[in-house]
């Protein structure tokens, strides 16, 4: 998340709702396994490792 830190809060929400609920991502691409949603569920996803190793 080098790129742009400011996109971190907005990153940070969107594992929020997820927590809360079902959060769906959407997308255009024809391919289902490579596309912004996929790239996006698998940042949040990473998030959570990244807190659990800070935590310890």
């Amino acid at each position: 998340m080098n790129e742009d830190d400011s996109k971190f809060p907005l990153l940070q929400q969107l594992r929020k709702w997820a927590e809360e609920g079902t959060l769906t991502l959407l997308y255009s691409a024809k391919d289902e396994e490579s596309n912004q949603a996929v790239v996006l569920a698998e940042l949040l996803r990473g998030m959570d490792l990244v807190e659990d190793t800070a935590s310890k």
